[in-house]
């Protein structure tokens, strides 16, 4: 499984706190086909600012009976999306290390 954390500070000041998911991770890959746009995951570049930002956007928007604002009006809101550590990738076979 894959999770980051990241921090999201709007323009306004605020801040708020999302964790990234594959779903929205899909979601970015989805709309950069639909953009016309190829991204290299080895080798982002600044597709990888564009990739955590949509991914946020994403996230903080995932309620399907809530509107979702157009992503271009959200982006403008924000100031950065910063990841908060390194998340490791989550081994769903690993079992709890036991005590002893």
């Amino acid at each position: 499984m894959y999770q980051q954390r990241v921090a999201i500070r709007y323009t306004d000041g605020t801040e708020r706190e999302a964790v990234l998911t594959q779903w929205s991770m899909g979601q970015f890959a989805q709309w950069a086909t639909r953009q016309g746009l190829t991204v290299d995951t080895s080798n982002p570049g600044l597709m990888g600012v564009v990739m955590l930002r949509y991914q946020a956007y994403c996230e903080q928007h995932r309620d399907p009976t809530v509107a979702r604002p157009a992503f271009d009006k959200w982006d403008l809101t924000v100031a950065e999306v910063d990841p908060l550590g390194v998340d490791e990738p989550v081994d769903p076979t690993r079992t709890a290390a036991s005590e002893g």
